[in-house]
């Protein structure tokens, strides 16, 4: 199982982030279907220069290797490469292929440095000195130590192999993957078709290849913008301790198509790297939520604002780097800052071996640094704040200001903006006060936005309408079968059944599920809950795949392909009403857990929808519909404080249940408690305390109108189209009401 680790190196695709979806296992989150590992649901990481000649092909191919992140091995693996266990402590480890080489050469240029005595040449001494002082010990660079997770990158020295990386694309189709041996890692056929995500993208010279002066153009704008923005400067080498140049990041050019044929270049840092000596949680850099963007856009539907949606161009490049941050260009790259900037060729360091390195300083929070997705937000928000803005406190990423006795409301996702007003020439006013701040941005007003992958569409009838089409149909497209069939529901009624014997899939074809499974995920969490059931089983079975599983997504695609222009319709009844249907299905899997769904809305549609395997097995039906309300509990009692911080008053906060028992517990506590519930005493207490604080109205609903059902099991016919219709915005859930429903 291959997870790469990025720090929104590119935010072209958004993904999620913080948002991001991770380590898919049998695990999953509170807040999510199930997790998925996110080296499917956003492929970031990508190969540096493929050499034309064999040498640097040969470096080339490590530095594809070292872009890939964790290999996580199990017992039964790792008892088979035994040599592979201690690896993460080689103390000779560097991330480039050549580094060492590369490490001696400078070790000798230093020498001959102290014999000339070069001024500002760093002695054995001084450094010593230095270290002492500042309290830390030269170690050698190393990729990810963190926790049960082994790094394994400076086992890909291809020395004496070449690789026809195209010819191994060639063969992509009918490639069978073979057992691993003793030494699996350097199974490199192998293991670049089971990585192919980090093809998704190409380095300078193969973009170069595939798209010839266009990619070239890209390059050269790339690192003209870099320049026009005074990212770095440039470093003589003898300006560096050891540590400094152990630890410099080393770029990555990429060179990418975009949707729009657009070919585009872009410079990131290697930021793995920082992992050593920076902790993950000092870093972490929040985007709007998914929930939080809903109601906006169900309020932005209801008041009939005026809506603008804008791309911060190079976002993070107006960030200061708020510590010293050593990065290296290497080969061609060098060439490139020079035809810019010939002031750069005088710091220039060539190896004894003729290789080529720029060291420089970064000024910019570059693409990349684990440091820069946060130096962007606390800059962003500090100019919001500074035009008068006020931040919500339950979602740091949604700001609002009053304007001609309106609000105003900015949501945004790392450089992609949406503002809203009633009057359009406010909004552009806003714009204009941004755009004096960060340059030109590309704006879209009116009526539909494409936003964080989502097809937007204001009706003018107080609804917005949210698809994801191309998503799905991409999704179609990669499966590789004839999805044409017409099916109703997207799940047999056996879905969450799993059959011991049933033959594993291929590592292609795992791959290809897993790859297809987690953006389907993305889409069931925003435009498409109608499948959240059947993919939040399947996300619990992608690094286990068999035969049964690739049916169920074949059908669920099925499902997909007959309803590929359904939309989600959102609309607003009263904001101070607030309505969450809770249900558990019990014991429904093969490990006799119970299944939650939940549905949360404030007129057509659902601003938060889930379908989750509960995480303890629980005695009776009672107390998985206590553990499915305590699991959803936190999201009602959130949506009514994001409500009331956005300037609405919310007099009811109404969650449905269809038990009577659990709901006696979570009013009363220990006195409806029997001696069989009083291990459970934490969750109805917790539920209680909200209830007596008003903050929750616990209401009975009965089996047939509860929609929180749909979320639980692979319901079939018209129970669901019935709550099909309710749940995508197609109807209204007063319908429920209706004796002829």
């Amino acid at each position: 199982d291959i997870s790469t680790d990025h720090n929104d190196t590119d935010t072209e695709n958004a993904n999620e982030q913080e948002h991001s979806i991770d380590d898919v296992g049998e695990e999953e989150e509170e807040d999510s279907i199930n997790n998925i590992d996110d080296d499917e649901e956003n492929k970031k990481d990508s190969t540096d220069d493929i050499g034309d000649d064999e040498e640097q092909e040969q470096d080339n191919m490590t530095n594809i290797f070292n872009q890939l992140d964790d290999i996580e091995l199990d017992d039964d693996e790792l008892d088979d490469a035994p040599e592979l266990i201690n690896c993460g402590k080689n103390d000779e480890y560097n991330s480039d292929s050549d580094s060492d080489d590369d490490e001696d050469d400078d070790e000798d240029d230093d020498e001959n440095n102290k014999d000339q005595g070069a001024p500002g040449a760093p002695t054995k001494e001084k450094e010593t000195e230095q270290e002492e002082e500042q309290g830390w010990k030269t170690v050698p660079h190393r990729h990810n130590t963190r926790g049960n997770k082994r790094d394994f990158s400076h086992l890909f020295n291809m020395q004496g192999k070449n690789i026809d990386v195209k010819h191994v694309f060639d063969d992509a189709e009918t490639f069978e993957p073979v057992a691993p041996t003793q030494n699996i890692i350097n199974d490199t056929h192998n293991h670049m078709m089971a990585t192919k995500a980090c093809f998704a993208q190409l380095g300078t010279k193969a973009g170069i290849k595939e798209f010839g002066q266009e990619a070239v153009a890209a390059i050269m704008n790339e690192v003209k913008q870099l320049e026009g923005k005074k990212c770095f400067k440039a470093r003589a080498i003898d300006e560096l301790t050891r540590q400094e140049r152990e630890r410099a990041l080393r770029s990555i050019t990429l060179v990418t198509k975009k949707r729009s044929g657009k070919i585009k270049g872009r410079t990131v840092a290697d930021g793995r790297g920082q992992r050593d000596y920076i902790p993950r949680d000092e870093i972490t850099s929040p985007t709007v939520s998914t929930e939080a963007l809903m109601i906006s856009l169900a309020i932005d539907a209801h008041e009939g604002r005026k809506v603008s949606t804008a791309d911060v161009e190079g976002a993070y490049l107006h960030a200061d780097m708020d510590e010293k941050v050593i990065m290296k260009f290497e080969g061609d790259m060098v060439d490139y800052l020079i035809a810019v900037n010939p002031e750069y060729e005088k710091f220039v360091h060539t190896t004894k071996s003729g290789k080529r390195i720029l060291y420089v300083q970064l000024l910019k929070a570059l693409y990349g640094c684990m440091q820069s997705a946060l130096l962007w937000f606390k800059l962003f928000t500090s100019t919001l704040v500074d035009m008068g803005f006020e931040i919500n406190p339950y979602d740091m990423c949604v700001a609002n200001k009053t304007i001609n006795g309106k609000q105003c409301t900015i949501c945004w996702y790392v450089d992609d903006l949406k503002i809203s007003h009633m009057e359009q020439i406010v909004i552009n006013s806003i714009i204009i006060k941004i755009e004096e701040r960060y340059g030109k941005m590309t704006v879209t007003h009116g009526d539909t936005h494409t936003y964080v992958g989502m097809d937007i569409h204001f009706k003018g009838n107080r609804e917005v309408t949210i698809a994801m089409i191309d998503y799905l149909t991409e999704c179609i497209e990669d499966f590789g079968e004839d999805c044409s069939a017409i099916v109703a529901t997207p799940a047999g009624r056996h879905v969450f059944e799993s059959n011991p014997d049933c033959l594993k899939l291929s590592e292609e074809r795992r791959k290809k599920l897993h790859s297809i499974v987690a953006k389907l995920l993305f889409v069931a969490m925003r435009a498409r809950p109608d499948i959240q059931v059947p993919v939040s089983y399947l996300t619990s079975r992608v690094t286990k795949a068999d035969e049964d599983d690739w049916k169920k997504l074949k059908r669920m695609l099925q499902y997909i392909h007959s309803t590929i222009n359904m939309k989600m319709t959102l609309s607003v009844d009263d904001l101070s009403i607030i309505k969450t249907w809770v249900d558990a299905s019990y014991a429904t899997h093969a490990d006799m857990k119970s299944h939650t769904g939940a549905n949360i809305t404030l007129g057509k549609g659902t601003i938060y929808a889930r379908s989750l395997k509960q995480k303890l097995n629980t005695k009776s039906s009672t107390e998985a519909e206590l553990v499915g309300a305590s699991d959803i509990c936190p999201q009602a009692i959130w949506t009514k404080y994001f409500i009331e911080a956005q300037g609405y008053k919310v007099k009811d906060n109404d969650l449905y249940q269809d038990n009577m028992s659990a709901q006696r517990m979570e009013k009363n506590g220990r006195k409806s408690a029997g001696q069989k519930s009083r291990h459970i005493n934490i969750r109805y207490f917790f539920i209680k305390d909200r209830v007596q604080n008003g903050e929750l109205n616990i209401i009975h609903c009965p089996t047939a109108k509860m929609i929180g059902d749909f979320f639980t099991k692979p319901l079939q016919g018209t129970l669901f189209k019935i709550f099909r219709d309710i749940i995508m915005g197609i109807k209204h859930f007063s319908c429920l009401d209706d004796p002829n429903t």
